[in-house]
Parts: structure tokens; C-alpha cells; sequence
């Protein structure tokens, strides 16, 4: 798919990968794109030749698989390729997206563009009794041209994208009479099982920290029991990308390049509530993600048959998700963590949660490459073979459950509303903060083989061959809660413990055979008929094989809880008492969540053919 393209073929928000879809059994993802209906994490990307794979531990954090996601007027061109693809292409077991910036020439090219959207053309929400705000403005530049004629070009591009927009939420709020404890049917007292006389719940008996967090709500804006409150909650974003890319011809047989690449995305708090004199109470918090990326490539022609490139390159991208500084940090319930802005998270059921989960929260990977490769011309056939070494990290620093979660269900007073008046919690969990810093080596290796008959017959074979130990934990504080070896008796292992090779540290298999055969061929039946087939053993793209991105919540590094109660005793759980100060302590401990994982496991692995 070509730049002219790209550039006249609409694009809501100018994002290449839409096209993708024009590809026979491809649709688009959460994640970019989803191949031959596998999950969009498995498509490998690749931009100037450098692989360009986001390695957090969740591509969701980031909202994209690739890294740099270049502005379209950047783009000379990119390919989508769907099955039985060469050797030369690995870390994908679905298919692989290859997109190609451009670069400057003997004469100057530019152009500099702005797109706008606002609501004023929109159609209003049904449920919203005005028309949500938004206004999109994306614009941005291109130059190109020679630095030196005949000898060194340049080529940069910038784009600012600029939303400004609201959400309609629809939520279910409290009404004033269920605030103050008086409710239109029975509500059973937990300490008695009699109801409540004239289904009042006395004041003497609310909850205190209930009674805080109740204090955020704001009133319902309908007489409506259910649905009576709508707020256009803004989502607004502020995106920057650049690429700049430098070319130089050495002679007339050598040339090389230098391509650096940065994009910034910002986006506001989103909350489905009003935040009140400043403070948020609800919602996931603002996510900043940086990006940054390079590649230096020399190719070179050694004689007519044979030509070789070189690519060395290196990739970073950050997600930070936090609130902004407020004065609301907790509702003074023990145990739990309260320095940080919001409260702790109050699921209850038919209405909005409350507080905040899993928030501060940071993932970031990196990905150092060299990659070599020779193609060389013989007779009727080309064969190409080459190395392609990843340096992997992924590190992972997040609150998880340390602020406490506490779910009202109503088993006690069969209202969800009035449990939490109460405090009475059905369920609660905790957690200490969780940690990662995952380090991989890989190693793979390629040959390929595209050996002509004749005139109407190509056959293509080709052999690849990964090595992609799974990741190991940088100080060894994963665990692994082992119930495969001895069902019998399932034991705790700690990450190191059974030595310093690579299985015991990362508590999983080593699959040292990741061979994959490829094979092809074209045949012409005549000027307007061509059959081809394949067959191809793929491996996927995942640098957290198996649970690596859950091990770390396991003791003894790590402590996490899930309390539940007995809806026919008084509540056992109380919102205001929290959590007892030991209740992370290994040693005093309840109810802890282990995690456990096949350390046999086996990497997914998919066989295509056609």
C-alpha cells in the first residue's frame, strides 16, 4: 500500500493501520491489527527493517502493538503479509506489517496540512441532553530534499494532534432518602436478620468511612430509580510524533542511513463522575506514553550476486499511569496504603465504583537489535540467510491492590447501597506493590531460498531457527507455586533457588528446538492464472511466556490477599476497621493468592498453510 494511497483513502484519525484491513483475513484489533483471527499482540512489526514490538507486560496500557506509529504523510509505503511468509520474518505466528519511512531526494519536497473535526457536524447521544464537546486538530509538516547533491539527503516530519472531547456516562446515584439510610422496601439488619423498622437505617449505625466517600456522590439530576444521572466526562489527548532521517551514499556501491523517531501521547483523567472541589474519586487516572527509537543501516554491494545490509537499532516506550496531586488521599481506613491521591477502591453492585485501584502505575520496555543478512544471486536461485539478536526488557512497577478493594453485594441487607452504609463488605482484597524487570536474550537465525524452475514455476523454502529463552527475573523475586511436578504435594519455589541456569531462574521450560520450515511455490498456468500455496511452522511474539507477568505477585517478595465473608454471620469485613496491620506480614498472613504456571510449558506455536 503505497504513500498516494494512504494519503487519499479516508482514515478516522489518520491511523495507517486502518488499512491493514484491506488484506484478505485481516481486522482490525485493540492492538493494531488481528491476523487469520489470532490475537493482535501476535503480528510483528517492522519499521525501516527494525523490528518495532512493544514488550510490556500489556500492550493494552499503551493501546498499541507497534512502537513508533508514524504520521501517514511519513509513510512511503508499507506491506501487510498474511501467511507463508519467508524465513527471513519471525517473532509472529499470525503475520507481519512492514512499513518503510520515506527519505529525501535531489529536489526539495514538503507539504504542511491541518484536519478538523468538531462537534458542530456531530450527530447528539441519545441519552445526553446536549452535544458532547469535541474538536479534533491534527496538523503537522513534511520536508525533504539533498543536504549535499548526489551524495547526502534528509527527510522530517512533525504532527501535533490536539482532542478535545467529553464522553456520555449514564450512572445509577444514590437518591437523597437512600443517603440518609430510609429506603422504599425492607432492608435486614445483619446483626439481628429482622428488618430495619419502617426501612430506616439509623444514623448511629452508618459507617464513617462509608459516610466520607458517600459525600462525593452528587445528587441525581432525574426522579429516575435507575439512570438518573448523565455527566460528558472530558478524554481529552494531546499526541506529538517526529522523524527525522538522514542518507548518505558512500559510493556507488555503499550507502547508509540514520533514521531517530519520538512520539509523546498524553491523556487526561477520565472519569465517569464529576471530580469535587479538585479531587477525583472515580476513575483510571492520566496516561503518559514516551517513545523513542533508532536505526543506523549500511548496505553494501560486494559484486553483482551478492549484497549485504546491516541494521543496528534500539527502542524504548514508557507508560505512566497516575492521578494528579490533590488533597484527597484516603478515607482514613487502616491497613491500606493512603499517600497517594483517591481512596480506596468501593465496588457496589448497581452503582458506580468508587476510589481508585492500581493506580500509580508504570510499565516500560526496550529492545536493542542487530540484525545481519546476505543476499546472494546464483543461477536460478536467491538465497538470503542471516542473524537477527534482540537484547529484551521489560520492567513493570505498579500500586496493584495496595490501596485495598471492598465489594457491597447486599447479601446482608439485600441492598447493595445499604451494606456500604453500613460497611458490611461481601468480599476484600490487598496487595503489596508488584515489581518486574525482565531481561531476555534472543537469538534467531534464517535461511531462504527462492529457487526459479522456469518461466512459470518458483518454489520458495526456507528454514528459521529461534532461540527464545524465556525472561528472567533481574533480582530473582518472582515465584512460582509448583503444582505440576508433585500434585501431591504442590510446593512454593522461589526464583534461583534450584540453581543459576536459565529454568530455574525463570520457572519455566527452555524449548531449544523453535525450528521453523518454510515452503512455497508459484506456478503460472498461463498469462492470467497463477496458483500458489505454503506451508509454515510459526512461533508467537511474547516475551512474558506463561505467567512471568503474574509470578512476581507470589511470596515470599510479594503478598496478596483476597478476604471473603459468611452472608448468614454479622459482617466479618467492616470498611472503617480496614484491614489488620499484619495482614501482609508473611508470617501472619490469610487467604494469600498464589499464582501457579505449567514450568513445563510449551511456546504457543501455530502451522499455517494455503
Amino acid at each position: 500500500i503505497n504513500n498516494k494511497q494512504i494519503e487519499e483513502l479516508p482514515l478516522n484519525g489518520r491511523d495507517y493501520l486502518q488499512l491493514a484491513a484491506l488484506s484478505s483475513g485481516t481486522i482490525p484489533s485493540s492492538q493494531g491489527v488481528s491476523v487469520g483471527g489470532q490475537s493482535g499482540t501476535q503480528a510483528a512489526f517492522l519499521l525501516d527493517g527494525q523490528d518495532n514490538n512493544n514488550q510490556q507486560i500489556s500492550t493494552g496500557h499503551t493501546g498499541q502493538k507497534e512502537i513508533v506509529k508514524p504520521s501517514v504523510d511519513a509513510i512511503q509505503e508499507f506491506k501487510v503479509v498474511t501467511n507463508s511468509y519467508s524465513a527471513e520474518f519471525g517473532r509472529s505466528s499470525s503475520g507481519v506489517i512492514s512499513v518503510a519511512l520515506k527519505s529525501g531526494s535531489n529536489e526539495f519536497h514538503g507539504a504542511a496540512y491541518e484536519f478538523l473535526r468538531n462537534q458542530k457536524l456531530d450527530a447528539r447521544n441519545a441519552f445526553s441532553a446536549v452535544n458532547p464537546p469535541y474538536k479534533r486538530n491534527q496538523y503537522g509538516a513534511v520536508l525533504g530534499g539533498p543536504a549535499i547533491h548526489n551524495k547526502t539527503f534528509f527527510f522530517g516530519d512533525f504532527e501535533v494532534a490536539a482532542i478535545r472531547q467529553a464522553n456520555t456516562n449514564v450512572s445509577t446515584l444514590p437518591t437523597t432518602d437512600q443517603r440518609n439510610g430510609l429506603f422504599s422496601s425492607a432492608i435486614t439488619d445483619p446483626l439481628t436478620t429482622r428488618p430495619f423498622p419502617g426501612n430506616q437505617i439509623p444514623l448511629s449505625r452508618f459507617d464513617a468511612a462509608a459516610q466520607k466517600a458517600a459525600a462525593f456522590l452528587p445528587l441525581p439530576q432525574t426522579a429516575a430509580a435507575t439512570s438518573n444521572y448523565v455527566y460528558n466526562g472530558p478524554n481529552n489527548q494531546d499526541n506529538t510524533r517526529w522523524d527525522f532521517r538522514i542518507d548518505q551514499i558512500l559510493s556507488d556501491k555503499q550507502n547508509v542511513y540514520f533514521r531517530y523517531s519520538a512520539q509523546n501521547l498524553d491523556n487526561g483523567v477520565t472519569s465517569a463522575l464529576p471530580p469535587l472541589n479538585g479531587n477525583y474519586y472515580t476513575g483510571g487516572g492520566a496516561q503518559n506514553s514516551v517513545v523513542k527509537s533508532f536505526v543506523l543501516v549500511h548496505n553494501k554491494v560486494w559484486s553483482p550476486t551478492l549484497v549485504s545490509s546491516v541494521h543496528v537499532g534500539w527502542n524504548y516506550l514508557s507508560w505512566i499511569n497516575v492521578f494528579p496531586d490533590q488533597s484527597l488521599r484516603g478515607l482514613g481506613i487502616p491497613g491500606v496504603t493512603e499517600k497517594y491521591p483517591g481512596f480506596s477502591q468501593l465496588a457496589i453492585t448497581g452503582y458506580p465504583t468508587l476510589g481508585v485501584s492500581n493506580v500509580p502505575n508504570s510499565d516500560a520496555s526496550q529492545n536493542r537489535q542487530l540484525t545481519a543478512d546476505l543476499t546472494w544471486t546464483k543461477g536460478s536461485h536467491t538465497v538470503k540467510f542471516g542473524t537477527q539478536l534482540f537484547w529484551l526488557q521489560t520492567n513493570f512497577l505498579s500500586s496493584q491492590r495496595s490501596s485495598g478493594i471492598f465489594s457491597f453485594n447486599g447479601q446482608y441487607t439485600k441492598n447493595a447501597f445499604a451494606d456500604f452504609l453500613l460497611g458490611g463488605a461481601s468480599s476484600a482484597s490487598l496487595s503489596s506493590w508488584s515489581y518486574l524487570a525482565l531481561r531476555d536474550p534472543y537469538a534467531h537465525f534464517f535461511v531462504q531460498d527462492d529457487w526459479k524452475i522456469s518461466r512459470r514455476l518458483t518454489l520458495n523454502f526456507g528454514l528459521r531457527y529461534e532461540l527464545s529463552p524465556p525472561a528472567i527475573q533481574k533480582n530473582d523475586t518472582i515465584a512460582n507455586f509448583d503444582l505440576d511436578s508433585n500434585p501431591a504435594r504442590p510446593v512454593l519455589v522461589q526464583a534461583g533457588s534450584a540453581g543459576s541456569d536459565r529454568a530455574s531462574r525463570s520457572l519455566l521450560g527452555v524449548n531449544n528446538l523453535q525450528f521453523a520450515p518454510r515452503f512455497g511455490f508459484a506456478y503460472s498456468l498461463d498469462r492470467k492464472t497463477v496458483i500458489r500455496g505454503g506451508y509454515g511452522i510459526f512461533y508467537s511474539n511474547v516475551i512474558t511466556l506463561g505467567g512471568q507477568q503474574s509470578m512476581e505477585t507470589n511470596p515470599p517478595n510479594n503478598l496478596r490477599v483476597s478476604l471473603t465473608t459468611d452472608k448468614t454471620k454479622p459482617p466479618t469485613i467492616v470498611l472503617s476497621q480496614g484491614f489488620a496491620a499484619n495482614a501482609l506480614n508473611l508470617s501472619n498472613a490469610s487467604n494469600v493468592t498464589l499464582i501457579s504456571w505449567d514450568r513445563n510449558s510449551v511456546p504457543p506455536t501455530a502451522q499455517q498453510w494455503n
